[in-house]
């Protein structure tokens, strides 16, 4: 039965499958239903029972102009493997629902393609319904070279010295003139008392602290300091003492 919510026309179920299929619809319109209805009559009429047929159903449909709609183009199968390899070929790969731009690289494995897309270092594995081609460049695509350690070092930046703010202290005021601290791991600190003021890099900066007692062992010597009232252990290279 079909047409719900208005007059009920019976269609052989047969019959009504082979509609949908035809016209690639899952509803059927009153138009197709009326035909439908006198054309079964008619033919039982003449001694016949069951449904139509398909013949029956190409002339009915055809008789009321009714076709299926038209096939969407295929776009043409790509053969990747005739393509360059090299990152000439521009291509647009399907990721997080949208067509990103992007280059041809060759196979990675089972047919998948090597795409990477523009502005990501990441090369990525893509299926061929991933993957579209949009043209062929003059130039093929390099990857940007990672400067070597020399470069590095020749680039690096200068550190930026940190101005003091106005009416502050400078470190050498903040720490008086006591001369130039000792780095921890020079110091004799069995020959030190507890208590000794020493300095703590902490948070990446210095603090004032005293020094509480050694801990850790031969292997990785640590100190116990006291920072207000806090203590912790702390590598020998993180404390400098001011000296005597």
């Amino acid at each position: 039965m079909v047409a719900k919510g208005r007059n009920v026309i019976y269609m052989h179920p047969q019959d009504l499958l082979s509609i949908q299929r035809m016209l690639g619809e899952s509803q059927t319109s009153l138009e197709i239903e009326h035909e439908y209805k006198v054309r079964l009559q008619m033919y039982h009429r003449d001694g016949n029972s069951g449904p139509l047929g398909t013949l029956g159903l190409l002339d009915m449909l055809r008789f009321l102009k009714l076709a299926p709609p038209a096939a969407e183009e295929r776009a043409p199968e790509i053969d990747w493997r005739e393509m360059p390899q090299d990152g000439r070929v521009r291509v647009e790969a399907r990721f997080w629902g949208s067509w990103m731009p992007g280059v041809f690289l060759g196979f990675i494995e089972s047919g998948t393609l090597a795409i990477r897309l523009d502005h990501d270092p990441v090369i990525r594995e893509c299926r061929k319904d991933m993957v579209r081609f949009v043209e062929i460049s003059d130039s093929p695509f390099e990857l940007p070279e990672p400067p070597s350690p020399a470069a590095a070092v020749l680039e690096k930046p200068e550190p930026v010295e940190e101005q003091s703010e106005p009416g502050g202290l400078d470190e050498a005021e903040e720490y008086g003139d006591a001369g130039s601290p000792v780095k921890g791991q020079d110091v004799d600190w069995a020959t030190l008392p507890a208590g000794t003021p020493v300095w703590v890099e902490m948070d990446d900066d210095l603090q004032d602290a005293v020094y509480v007692g050694q801990a850790g062992t031969a292997e990785a010597p640590m100190l116990r300091v006291a920072v207000g009232e806090e203590e912790s252990e702390v590598p020998l290279s993180a404390v400098l003492y001011p000296g005597d």
